[in-house]
């Protein structure tokens, strides 16, 4: 951890100590690959619930989950398909 922390790091100098210099984490590198598994997780979720209720409704005739809800899930994965296309599948 610490070693793949250290390399997300980087060195910029202090404007009051223009001697020294002081490690700052790169904090977007670090979201933004955070944020990627974190999306890339919810996708997968999200993906597994919409098909497991599309086969209730459409299989069994027997749905869980309002229309309301439904297209609340639907819209979350279009959205974080949208922010994350290159975790988006042909289905």
């Amino acid at each position: 951890m610490l070693t793949r922390f250290r390399r997300n790091l980087e060195v910029k100098r202090v404007a009051s100590l223009p001697n020294r210099v002081r490690w700052q984490p790169d904090c977007r590198s670090l979201l933004s690959s955070v944020d990627k598994k974190a999306a890339a997780k919810r996708i997968q979720e999200l993906r597994a619930q919409i098909r497991e209720h599309d086969r209730r409704y459409y299989e069994e005739a027997a749905p869980t989950i309002s229309d309301r809800e439904y297209d609340r899930l639907y819209r979350e994965l279009v959205d974080l398909e949208a922010q994350f296309p290159e975790l988006v599948t042909p289905d």
